[in-house]
């Protein structure tokens, strides 16, 4: 080898400061005009320039002593009924995940009269207003108008249909008790959730009376038990968006009923009785989506689905259920038979994801 001029290292070393110089610029674009600046806010995050009339603030992002990048809204809002159930808070928690997710805010919308006392719901709202301000999305509210004591649950589908067109929203996140389930109540309890069928629709029903914040839930189970629906499995992207190994277990379980009288050889090897890549291929529609890379797919073989479901799930600490609904079930709890009793026998939170109907 031979070693370069010393005229040729000058010229090298020339462009040196080129390089630095042009580096420079380009990190100076990328703040002025790529990266929003970051900026000191105090107190609450004023409402955003596409708020619609008639929605006050009623909570912003925790800012003190910090700074933030100024919330920008890049999806449509999502309303938050508040129903005063014991599920408020869960819901809140779900609504405010899907928020974070899609960069949106929550409206909080306060109901008419159902029955409940005034002092319950301000002190829920004042829980979920505690939530909110550890999130990084504002939260707002807004009251629905009072209807007649005889029309008033099938006129709050309508008025929320109503301010869903107006807000621009297309997911409503609803808590929900588990009468909502049943197939004997849910007719009179869910009726009117029929007015929001163009809107997605997440009902939530929570574990009862929690102590302390509601957990995010990162635990998930999503039962496969008739066919494949792709609702479950969007909703626990979005809950577990921020979420790291090993703090998050997404289980996908195809769910198979054992048959009454089986082979004596397949009651100890069970796997005998099933084609494993065949009951998984399911697994395939989701290969573009990064939820693959946390689920934990699992084939069940079980006797009672609700039972042993249930019990599955106590076992593995599982703090959600993830159930895809259906319209034409309404009458029956928006659920399968075999999916109703895992909806009403489970102990912790159970999430119904509604998808919006297809018009006719």
């Amino acid at each position: 080898t031979r070693a370069f001029p010393w005229i040729t290292w000058l010229y090298l070393q020339a462009f040196v400061p080129v390089i630095v110089l042009f580096e420079e610029v380009r990190k100076y674009a990328v703040r002025r005009v790529l990266v929003p600046a970051r900026v000191p806010v105090p107190g609450l995050g004023a409402v955003p320039a596409t708020s619609s009339p008639g929605v006050e603030v009623l909570v912003g992002p925790e800012t003190t002593g910090r700074t933030r990048i100024p919330f920008v809204e890049r999806g449509p809002p999502i309303l938050l009924p508040l129903t005063l159930q014991g599920s408020g808070e869960v819901a809140a928690a779900v609504a405010l995940s899907l928020a974070d997710y899609s960069g949106s805010r929550v409206v909080l919308v306060r109901l008419p009269d159902l029955g409940s006392s005034v002092q319950v719901g301000r002190e829920l709202e004042r829980r979920i207003e505690a939530l909110a301000r550890g999130s990084d999305t504002p939260c707002q509210v807004v009251d629905l108008p009072a209807s007649d004591v005889r029309r008033r649950r099938a006129a709050v589908g309508r008025d929320l249909e109503r301010l869903a067109e107006r807000t621009g929203a297309e997911t409503v996140v609803v808590p929900v008790d588990a009468e909502v389930f049943s197939a004997r109540s849910s007719r009179g309890r869910g009726r009117w959730l029929s007015g929001l069928r163009k809107r997605r629709i997440v009902l939530v029903r929570g574990p009862g009376r929690i102590s302390g914040r509601p957990p995010r839930l990162r635990r998930i189970l999503i039962p496969v038990l008739e066919e494949f629906q792709p609702e479950p499995f969007d909703l626990a992207a979005s809950l577990t968006a921020t979420a790291t190994f090993p703090a998050v277990d997404v289980v996908v379980a195809k769910v198979i009923r054992i048959p009454q009288i089986v082979p004596l050889y397949s009651t100890y090897r069970p796997e005998s009785l099933i084609d494993e890549e065949r009951e998984l291929s399911f697994l395939r529609a989701l290969r573009s989506r990064p939820i693959l890379r946390l689920l934990t797919p699992k084939i069940l073989m079980v006797r009672d689905i609700g039972k042993d479901l249930v019990a599955f799930a106590e076992e593995r600490g599982i703090e959600a259920i993830l159930l895809a609904g259906r319209w034409e079930a309404s009458r029956h709890g928006f659920l399968s038979k075999d999916e109703r009793e895992v909806a009403l026998k489970a102990k912790g939170t159970v999430v119904v994801i509604l998808p919006a109907a297809k018009p006719d």
